[in-house]
């Protein structure tokens, strides 16, 4: 039996929402019963709380969740609406348990005592977690307890999710000064760009981005529209004022604090990791450290005030390095900031900034962790954004930028190293702001390689008017056209078969990961192969001759190195590190002179790092066993990260 809208009211306040939809639609909405007073639309296209009078509306493959009131009732509201997709993703518990899995199935635990092993879950819990949890601002913990009491997760894995680029980061800072590192982590490889002005095609200020981060198989992505009705402080104001309305590319279950937003002042911004030793447990962590700047600035001036300090002598301490980039219709602010100090740049006249996962600022660059491969793509993946917006100055505009965020070839129309493209195996979600009029595009696929599909649009300031469905913005074509220059030798046809066949070869690499996570290396080998199949690339078999390495057979391992070596052209970095390992299985094979050769090049090249040959004389001291191996590789960053 239908429900009349009237019999299922908004929260206070917020029924011109409503009002405004169905205008827009033409027609009064007939509400059924659902389950527990949530409610679903005749169409199946909008559901509705009727307690907090969140509304969810599926758009073709795009959701839009509004939320409306405090923190707990848009968590409450949250929560109830997708409680069916937080079960099944169960992003909460994937974030959550994050640090407890890492350790379990890396090479951490070789570290740690063993009376500290047989109680890890608390001790992580209380040295780890607790200090970051007691640094949560009330309004924090009330929204994410909402989520939880709402979809009937874990409260206390909602609180550690949003933790997990914290914990990550301080484990790096903890434990590589030891030497020999965990093994492997699951790094942020975020990319994005600005431009404005005379880089643009009409003028408009563009900021586009690819999320890259573990958890493309909990990653559901949503569109979370806030309509808070707490009072919060502003820079300049005598008496707190209502916080603005803002919104947040995220998934089910995630709020999605500090990530990728835009706020109904016209600011745009993204969020991107970065690797230090300034970690500190006694900050804010990262992800409410952007929220707090976000949703407590009206300006670009405001947030390098609260960032900074120049205003009133006091800047916010943050607990983990990492940048973030804050847009408007005129310039673009990038913070980059670890736990000691907060630096602020424009994009100035050029109108153009990239950002990757690396520092700019000297000082804070001192402290970076470098990880050899790691290091080596994120400077890759802003030197190919940067030639890709040169390439195309003056000619950018939304569809370019989709092309330019979601390139999977290099010039010549090759496969560039996996780690060293704006396009990742672990891109989460992909955006194009336009901060002057608030319009966005956002991926629509789930991910894996979510970039590589179309952008459905939507006008910020229409949704939270209610007006959302009268925005006729037109969707953004998969990538296609070539990036670099008009000489015949990508057409653009050639382009998007490319990268189609680029997306289902990464599908297949991630699947590959998610079967090596639990042991499962013949099935690894199996996806490898097939990856290998749908897009030919130097990078699968490289991962192909690790997985037979890790495997046990060494044999086939050398066999596949040596071949690489003799008829592909790596990346330096990426040369050395094969180099390296084609000792390692030689003395894994009981060829000790061979090896010993092989660690004798490596020492005697003057260009490779310190890193390598610390490793290589290590060879040279004690013969590598099979022992030695990391226990866990991470494909998207072509093996262990510290040699």
């Amino acid at each position: 039996m239908g429900v009349e809208l009237a019999s299922a009211p908004p929260a206070d306040g917020h029924a011109g929402v409503y009002e405004n939809i169905q205008r827009t639609l033409g027609r009064s909405f007939s509400w059924s019963e659902h389950r527990d007073g949530v409610l679903v639309d005749e169409s199946g296209e909008w559901w509705s709380d009727r307690e907090t009078g969140a509304l969810l509306e599926r758009r073709g493959r795009l959701r839009l969740l509004h939320l409306f009131g405090t923190p707990y009732e848009r968590g409450l509201g949250h929560g109830r609406l997708l409680r069916e997709t937080i079960a099944e993703r169960k992003v909460a518990e994937f974030y959550g348990d994050f640090l407890y899995d890492l350790f379990l199935r890396s090479d951490a635990l070789r570290f740690l005592p063993q009376s500290v092993r047989r109680h890890i879950g608390r001790f992580l819990e209380s040295f780890y977690y607790a200090p970051l949890v007691r640094r949560l601002p009330r309004e924090i913990v009330e929204e994410l307890e909402g989520i939880s009491d709402g979809s009937g997760c874990d409260r206390r894995q909602a609180l550690r999710a949003i933790l997990a680029p914290d914990i990550m980061e301080t484990l790096a800072a903890s434990f590589l000064n030891w030497g020999p590192s965990l093994g492997n982590y699951y790094l942020g490889a975020c990319s994005a760009f600005y431009v404005n002005g005379a880089a643009t095609r009409r003028g408009a200020a563009l900021l586009a981005r690819n999320m890259d981060f573990p958890g493309t198989i909990a990653w559901d992505p949503l569109v979370v529209l806030n309509h808070p009705t707490e009072q919060a402080t502003f820079i300049g104001s005598s008496r707190p004022m209502r916080k603005p309305a803002y919104a947040y590319v995220t998934a089910a279950g995630f709020p999605g604090y500090g990530l990728t937003g835009f706020s109904e002042h016209g600011i745009a911004m993204s969020t991107h990791v970065c690797i230090s030793r300034n970690v500190s447990l006694r900050g804010i962590p990262s992800l409410i450290y952007n929220h707090y700047l976000f949703t407590r600035s009206r300006s670009l001036d405001d947030v390098e005030a609260l960032a900074t300090g120049r205003r009133h002598g006091r800047r916010l301490r943050c607990a983990s390095p990492h940048t973030a980039l804050f847009a408007d219709g005129s310039d673009v602010l990038a913070l980059e900031v670890d736990s000691k100090r907060a630096v602020a740049r424009r994009a100035g006249d050029e109108g153009v900034y990239v950002q990757t996962n690396h520092f700019i600022h000297p000082r804070l660059k001192l402290q970076e962790i470098a990880y050899p491969l790691e290091r080596e793509h994120t400077i890759g993946r802003h030197k190919y954004i940067t030639d890709a917006v040169q390439a195309n100055y003056g000619q950018i505009d939304r569809q370019r930028a989709v092309d330019i965020i979601s390139s999977g070839t290099d010039p010549a129309g090759k496969r560039r190293p996996i780690g060293a493209l704006p396009a990742q195996i672990n891109t989460l979600t992909s955006v194009v702001f336009e901060p002057t009029t608030g319009n966005a595009w956002m991926a629509e696929e789930r991910p894996p390689a979510v970039c590589y599909g179309r952008y459905p649009g939507f006008n910020f300031h229409d949704e939270m008017a209610g007006l959302g469905r009268r925005t006729q913005l037109p969707a953004l074509a998969a990538s296609g056209r070539p990036l670099f220059g008009r000489d015949g030798r990508v057409s653009q046809k050639r382009q998007y078969e490319q990268n189609m066949l680029v997306r289902r070869s990464l599908a297949r690499i991630d699947l590959a990961q998610s079967r090596l996570n639990f042991g499962r290396v013949e099935q690894a080998l199996r996806q490898v192969a097939e990856a290998k199949q749908v897009f030919p690339c130097a990078e699968y078999e490289y991962l192909e001759a690790l997985l037979h390495m890790k495997d046990g057979d060494f044999r086939s391992a050398l066999t596949l190195m040596n071949e690489l070596r003799a008829k592909h052209d790596y990346s330096p970095m990426q040369q050395m590190a094969l180099d390296l390992w084609r000792a390692r299985c030689c003395d894994m094979l009981d060829r000790r002179e061979d090896a010993r050769r092989l660690y004798r090049t490596l020492i005697r090249n003057s260009n490779v790092p310190r890193y390598f040959k610390d490793a290589a004389r290590r060879g040279l001291r004690r013969r590598f066993r099979p022992a030695d191996l990391p226990k866990t590789i991470t494909l998207d960053r072509l093996g262990p990260l510290e040699f």
